[in-house]
């Protein structure tokens, strides 16, 4: 093996290794009854912004005791049936986000 074969051998391993990583984040993201907050504000039709702003909407929602069940933490996350449901009533015209 000379050293462009090797080069191209470990370019190929590297690209390999992420199409599985992220493959794997995508299952476990699937499979997981929580949201973080990007999937949050997707399953409730909330535009994500470059400022954040849809993770402070999340917020609100939690204050206001719309979304109750919250794993709290730097980063919160979010049970995705709750979503779901709350999704359903914004939907239908009974809660404004």
């Amino acid at each position: 093996m000379n050293a462009t074969e090797l080069q191209q051998f470990t370019k190929a391993i590297q690209e390999s290794t992420e199409a599985f990583k992220e493959a794997v984040e995508a299952l476990r993201r699937e499979h997981s009854p929580w949201a973080n907050p990007e999937d949050a504000a997707d399953l409730l039709g909330i535009p994500r912004t470059k400022g954040k702003f849809h993770r402070r909407r999340l917020a609100r929602l939690v204050e206001r005791g719309i979304l109750k069940k919250v794993r709290a933490g730097k980063t919160p996350y979010y049970w995705k049936e709750e979503l779901r449901a709350v999704a359903l009533k914004v939907a239908e015209g009974d809660i404004c986000v």
